[in-house]
């Protein structure tokens, strides 16, 4: 019953199911790979993402911007109006002339 050290090994691997084991490694360091790829999927879809979200915040702001500008700009409208219905030729050189960069 004594047998060499290789086939001993061998026997033991057989009686421990080691090949199972082996299959097992293979399949996981497969999964491994697949998801390190998705991760890295996910990180550049992640920042792309944040870039857009910084434009859109970008344009968030610039909208509210040019929104107030706007209100300030209808209001100048509001109080000149009765203004020009009361000038008698309608000559709108008559008033002048307003930067609409600086309101004041």
């Amino acid at each position: 019953m004594l047998k060499r050290p290789s086939d001993r090994k061998q026997l033991l691997a057989e009686l421990l199911k080691l090949d199972q084991y082996a299959l097992l490694c293979e399949r996981a360091k497969g999964l491994a790979r697949q998801l390190k790829a998705q991760i890295l999927l996910l990180e550049q879809s992640l920042t792309s993402n944040e870039k857009q979200l910084e434009q859109r915040q970008a344009i968030a702001a610039a909208r509210k911007s040019l929104e107030a500008e706007r209100d300030q700009l209808q209001a100048r409208h509001q109080c000149d109006r009765p203004r020009l219905r009361l000038h008698p030729d309608r000559n709108l050189h008559a008033f002048p002339q307003r930067s609409l960069r600086n309101p004041h």
